[in-house]
């Protein structure tokens, strides 16, 4: 299985100011269900709502299903802690017409998170998993498979200033590119083609893995793209 992994510097790593200890702050474990019949973006959004500002937000070594679109842009000095498993669902159709539009493009979203101060901290075990052998499998069945209208990036950062993202993978995401405008920072030549990252200045990336090999048909914008493991001319592979 091939893999790549990223470290990314941000220009103004000086600048990025992480969240203080979390002694002292609210903490909100988020409760995971168990099961993907129940969709846990409702506890998700209820911990941020209620610790989402000045406290901490927790997700235990559990697996997350998270089968709606999450919008949490008004986050303030906050540490988010993953240490389990957010795994995105497999309706296709639910995600074609309710993924959260980006603002470039035909593309959209499965998570926007946005806001000042924030520490979203992976540990090196905490993984975003979009699921994306279906998407991989279903893209390359239709006509038209570049940038096709509705399919989503795992998670986009939007408005996010003074942060630092690290220790996180992403798994198979829904969509393989990145939208990246409006951002100070220093990326060099690596562009993480999972996450969209917009209008969002003095945040520090580090210690990202990302995988979009698939088990069957790896991530691919353009056609042809349906065996293991081909040679993309524009797509996920250097």
């Amino acid at each position: 299985m091939r893999f790549f992994q990223i470290i990314i510097a941000c220009a103004f790593i000086s600048s990025a100011q992480a969240a203080p200890s979390s002694g002292g702050r609210r903490t909100c474990v988020v409760p995971a269900s168990g099961t993907n019949q129940t969709d846990d973006a409702p506890a998700i959004l209820k911990a941020f709502k209620k610790c989402g500002k000045g406290g901490r937000v927790v997700f235990e070594d559990k697996t997350y299903y998270v089968n709606s679109a999450l919008n949490i842009t008004w986050l303030e000095d906050v540490e988010i802690d993953v240490y389990g498993t957010l795994l995105w669902s497999t309706d296709i159709q639910y995600w074609l017409n309710n993924s959260l539009p980006v603002g470039y493009q035909n593309q959209s979203t499965a998570l926007v998170l946005g806001g000042n101060k924030v520490t979203l901290d992976g540990h090196g075990q905490g993984i975003f998993n979009g699921n994306g052998d279906f998407w991989y499998r279903w893209i390359s069945q239709q006509e038209n498979s570049s940038n096709y209208p509705g399919r989503p990036h795992a998670v986009t950062f939007n408005g996010l200033t003074n942060s630092i993202v690290r220790g996180l993978t992403f798994l198979r995401s829904q969509m393989w590119c990145v939208v990246k405008f409006d951002v100070r920072a220093n990326m060099g030549t690596n562009f993480i083609r999972t996450m969209s990252i917009i209008y969002s200045h003095h945040v520090e990336l580090s210690h990202i893995l990302v995988n979009n090999t698939g088990n069957f048909v790896d991530s691919c914008n353009v056609r042809p793209c349906v065996t293991k493991n081909p040679p993309c001319r524009k797509g996920f592979y250097k």
